[in-house]
């Protein structure tokens, strides 16, 4: 370690995946680093003078949860669009007096199919968190790929809940205020699942990086996974060319900013749960096979004793 004015530089104390090393704060962890050796509680990694503890067992219950939201979530969307009557979309070239009457003699199964829609849209938080996770190795102690990837799901999130809304507002009046008025509504839902797209193209493409990137020894999805995933960003931004067009295959009613992109979206979801699952079960594998205090695979059970979150000792459920 070098001096610089007399002054010595202390070393730095980075933990990554429940490990603790001590190395220069400085080197950017190009130096081999120095494991310095933790006393864990079982199943947990006791912090200094702050009373909490870390769990370090995988508990692929939970990750398999989070990621089947993916089949549920394209299963209830799918639902949805077929209650709204999206079969075939009621294009940007309609009048606007058709529309409202057409919203007004489906209000029931169009507003349903939103609703639908809707709490489907809350479920790609989940599912795009349990992809995530496999990604965070990628940059160890500096996840700017990762962070990016998180912050730009949860916008994607948000999003996502949004648009069905403004069609259900279309509908919610129909023909009871003014139809340039329900035509408005109608079209901003369309503009939205349309051109709200950067922060998925942002959140899918750093996923992918996440995955090209990652080390080999940390390589959970095959590497075309990443590919793929920066191809289907090209697909989806098709959609931008809506705002051009009222007729034909480029309007959102059309083949190319709508229907191709999203067929390819619920296709690259499944494809992405499958190989999630996978991931779960090779790094399922490799906790398994990991020895020392407090590592491994938790299974949670419901008669599993409660713990005290200072003492760490069991108490009774009663």
């Amino acid at each position: 370690m070098h001096e610089k004015n007399g002054i010595r530089p202390q070393a730095a104390v980075n933990t990554y995946s429940g490990a603790e090393f001590s190395g220069p704060g400085h080197d950017c962890g190009r130096r081999e680093l120095q494991r310095v050796p933790a006393v864990p509680s079982p199943g947990s990694l006791q912090s200094q003078g702050a009373g909490t503890s870390m769990e370090l067992r995988l508990t692929p219950l939970a990750h398999r949860i989070c990621l089947s939201m993916g089949h549920v979530l394209t299963f209830i969307y799918l639902v949805g669009w077929l209650c709204a009557r999206f079969l075939p979309i009621p294009g940007a070239d309609w009048p606007a007096a058709k529309l409202a009457t057409w919203l007004l003699e489906n209000k029931t199964g169009y507003q349903l199919g939103c609703m639908l829609m809707l709490i489907a849209g809350g479920l790609l938080a989940p599912w795009g968190s349990a992809l995530a996770i496999w990604t965070r190795k990628t940059e160890a102690r500096f996840p700017v790929i990762y962070v990016s990837q998180i912050t730009s799901l949860a916008a994607s999130t948000a999003l996502f809940v949004i648009i069905p809304i403004f069609w259900a507002l279309a509908a919610f009046r129909a023909t009871e205020i003014p139809v340039d008025i329900t035509q408005m509504l109608y079209d901003a839902g369309w503009y939205l699942f349309l051109w709200v797209g950067p922060p998925f193209y942002i959140w899918v493409a750093t996923l992918g990086l996440g995955i090209v990137l990652n080390p080999p020894e940390h390589q959970l999805f095959p590497r075309w996974i990443g590919f793929y995933c920066l191809a289907s960003v090209l697909c989806w931004s098709m959609g931008l060319m809506q705002v051009f067009f009222r007729s034909g295959p480029t309007s959102y009613s059309g083949m190319l900013p709508t229907w191709i992109p999203l067929v390819e979206f619920f296709v690259w979801m499944e494809i992405l749960t499958f190989y999630g699952f996978r991931a779960i079960r090779l790094q399922e594998a490799q906790c398994r096979a990991e020895v020392g205090e407090g590592l491994g695979v938790y299974a949670p059970h419901w008669d599993d004793p409660l713990v005290d979150s200072i003492t760490d000792t069991p108490r009774s459920r009663n």
